[in-house]
């Protein structure tokens, strides 16, 4: 390494010296880049424009003295050069704040201890700055420190030390340092931790006591500066008051209790889980119960790896989100089974510390119920159905019976009433028939009941109704099994009806089928959805003496009582034709 070039300022009045300051410079080859100067003034100026790291001044000079340089001098050690027989005002100069002095003599020998004397003055100058910066730093630090001798006794204190422990430096000085300890063998216990490798490794907790004898708890580590088997040594303590710190961890651990409380009594399942390594941070008995662990087979584990049922990476990206909210999903127990939960997953804050709140609840039981209500409802489908098909298959024969038994009956009159009755009988039957063809066992498509009884009706009296047309109109309208009935019964009785009597000697003609809803179908502002069921043809009318409450036909008898049945209204109006116009509540 290049040796290191110092900056030299020469105060000599005297020239033959200064040639010899430069003639010896220049012969040794020494790294010095100096300045010659021959009074304070010239001296004066030029330390305003540069600093200097050693100042070598003779002491009387023609303006001044060596006093007067250094009172200018802004920190560079200064060298007094002087005479002899002037050592006693080289002494004093000492005394002043000068490094070191040296006497000339005729031979001028001094110049070759003059090397050695500017390299120790600039190592001690040195030295004396990092000891005051170090001095500095210990002083300003906010940990107290304090130093004993190889007896105990403290002989350094800081100012943090003054702040915590209320001792000024005349009531601390001197003292032995068990005087801070509260227990004075864990003094020597801290020590022998030092001793083990010059250190404490870390910081030990201890209680301390100030001057007020008020305990407090501190956190302590020491170092050993010296030689501590020659008894030539120094002890380093570093001390922090950690009574807040106490008091916050007190705090905590009292919150962290009252949430561990909490938690383990809440009826469901709970893990907190860290949101940066998902690794598994508390579990409460309920959810340790549901995935059958125990407490460390669970905490500081992977939650991925424990719980997730799905690949880890799909399992991460569904906590990256950070929220979900009633999902019912799996997870696993740690043999590895499968367990139905209902999974509630939140982002809290507890002590200020982030958490994903991953909330669950067993559903093991609500899935075997939902499984068993399953199986016990698709039994009753097929029963339902089985029954609907009975009643239909049992209508049948009734209406073959009436068929059968009408084949031998020959009174026109008696004949109409048996096919009358098979008629009002398909009816029923064809309502079963089509709630057992569904999947829906209490409604029924009322638009395909309709059109398949509208055309088994025109087939029945196929004689008349080859010259009539029946038209349609009829909406998309479900009804359950209760209105169904009695509204198909009055349209088979008033299809009947039309085909029957209102076309004579084989005229043609039209009958018309609509069904319609409608929420103010009469202008009443109703507020309950009502349905309109129209059936009217073109045929001779009704006499004009007609008054249905006094109509001796079963069949418009029949469809008086079920338009009540239905709450419904009735309107006729008998022109150009029939019209039947039936309202009722939906």
């Amino acid at each position: 390494m290049a040796e290191e070039c110092h900056t030299v300022l020469l105060v000599e009045d005297d020239r033959i010296d200064q040639l010899a300051f430069r003639r010896f410079i220049k012969e040794h080859s020494h790294r010095f880049d100096f300045e010659i100067v021959d009074s304070v003034s010239q001296a004066g100026e030029l330390l305003k424009k540069r600093f200097f790291d050693v100042i070598i001044t003779d002491f009387n000079l023609g303006d001044g003295t060596a006093f007067d340089i250094m009172a200018m001098n802004h920190g560079a050690p200064v060298i007094i050069a002087t005479g002899a027989g002037d050592e006693e005002i080289a002494v004093k100069a000492m005394r002043k704040g000068a490094h070191d002095y040296i006497i000339k003599d005729p031979e001028r020998n001094y110049l070759k201890i003059l090397p050695i004397t500017v390299e120790q003055a600039i190592q001690t100058k040195r030295s004396q700055r990092e000891i005051k910066l170090l001095s500095d730093a210990i002083m300003s630090i906010n940990d107290s420190v304090y130093i004993t001798d190889s007896e105990d006794k403290i002989i350094f204190v800081n100012r943090a030390f003054h702040n915590c422990y209320g001792y000024g430096d005349s009531d601390i000085m001197g003292q032995p340092s068990v005087l801070l300890w509260k227990n004075a063998d864990k003094s020597d216990r801290l020590k022998q931790f030092a001793l083990k490798s010059g250190t404490t490794e870390r910081s030990l907790e201890f209680k301390h006591v100030r001057k007020n004898r008020q305990e407090f708890p501190v956190s302590i580590s020491a170092s050993i500066v010296g030689y501590p088997s020659q008894s030539q040594c120094f002890w380093v303590y570093v001390v922090r008051d950690i009574t807040e710190r106490k008091r916050s961890e007190s705090i905590l651990r009292e919150s962290k209790k009252r949430i561990k409380t909490i938690l383990d009594s809440v009826q469901t399942g709970i893990i907190l889980i860290d949101p940066i390594t998902f690794t598994v941070v508390d579990a409460n008995p309920i959810a340790l119960n549901i995935i059958k662990a125990k407490p460390e087979e669970v905490i500081g584990k992977k939650s991925c790896e424990i719980i997730c049922v799905d690949d880890h990476e799909h399992c991460l990206n569904t906590r990256r989100n950070h929220y979900s909210q009633n999902i019912e999903s799996e997870i696993k127990d740690i043999n590895g089974e499968k367990v139905p939960v209902m999974r509630t997953t939140i982002p809290i804050v507890l002590d200020n510390q982030h958490y994903l709140l991953e909330n669950f609840v067993d559903i093991s039981d609500v899935k075997k119920a939902e499984a068993q209500i399953k199986a016990s409802l698709k039994e009753k489908e097929i029963l339902l159905k089985e029954i609907h098909h009975r009643v239909k298959n049992n209508m049948q024969i009734i209406s073959s019976l009436l068929n059968l038994q009408s084949s031998f009956i020959r009174d026109e009159h008696v004949l109409n009433i048996f096919k009358a009755s098979q008629h009002r009988v398909k009816t029923m039957a064809l309502v079963h028939e089509k709630l057992y063809q569904t999947k829906n066992f209490t409604q029924i498509d009322f638009k395909d009941y309709l059109e398949s009884l509208s055309n088994y009706l025109m087939s029945s009296y196929s004689t008349v109704a080859e010259k009539v047309q029946l038209q349609m109109d009829i909406q998309n309208i479900s009804l359950d099994i209760n209105t169904a009935i009695p509204c198909g019964m009055i349209v088979n009785e008033l299809i009947s009806n039309a085909l029957e009597h209102a076309f004579h000697n084989g005229s043609c003609g039209q009958i018309k089928v609509s069904f319609s809803r409608s929420n103010d179908p009469d202008g009443t502002k109703q507020e309950q959805a009502r349905c309109v069921l129209t059936i009217e043809d073109d045929g001779c009318g009704l006499s004009q003496d007609f008054d249905i409450n006094k109509i001796s036909s079963l069949g418009l008898q029949l469809v008086t009582t079920l338009t009540e049945q239905l709450s419904g209204k009735m309107e006729i109006v008998s022109e150009k034709g029939t019209q039947f116009k039936i309202t009722f509540p939906l």
